[in-house]
């Protein structure tokens, strides 16, 4: 995800014999050389764990925890950006950060038949994902051409 990056201080020779600390960094998309620190740790595969988890959770609306409301919000309270590893649907519910519910089964080839962006069919068993549309309506899209249209939207 474009919005949460994983750093760590550039290598050197006092690493040999200490830990390395890394940090899992929520970017701030209108300065990107700022960020609210996640989480920090000298293991890397924990804070790796810790953006998969977020990513799995908030899916693709991840990206807005980068935007100027969300992030000034969880950059003026602590504890609300603490709980975000640990509990991301309810603050993403606090942020008003719009989520899928999770006991709902997903079937695009059942309700939405084409993707809107490909305007092909969407097949069963294919990758599919989920946006919230207006009035409750979702809308499906490929998995791949969402990825894709999201990371040009960021790059350009």
């Amino acid at each position: 995800s474009g919005v949460l990056a994983l750093v760590s201080p550039p290598w050197s020779l006092r690493y040999v014999f200490g830990p390395r600390n890394f940090q899992l960094v929520i970017r701030n998309v209108a300065d990107p050389t700022r960020g609210l620190v996640l989480g920090s740790s000298p293991n890397e595969q924990m804070l790796r764990s810790m953006a998969e988890k977020l990513i799995s959770e908030l899916g693709t609306q991840v990206a807005l925890l980068g935007q100027a409301e969300a992030y000034q919000t969880l950059h003026g309270h602590p504890a609300l950006l603490a709980r975000l590893s640990s509990a991301p649907l309810e603050v993403a519910a606090e942020l008003q950060i719009p989520t899928a519910p999770p006991e709902e089964e997903v079937r695009p080839d059942e309700e939405h038949g084409d993707c809107p962006i490909c305007l092909e069919a969407m097949g069963s068993g294919e990758a599919a994902m989920r946006c919230a549309g207006d009035g409750g309506q979702h809308h499906y899209f490929h998995a791949r051409c969402l990825s894709t249209w999201v990371r040009r939207r960021e790059g350009g």
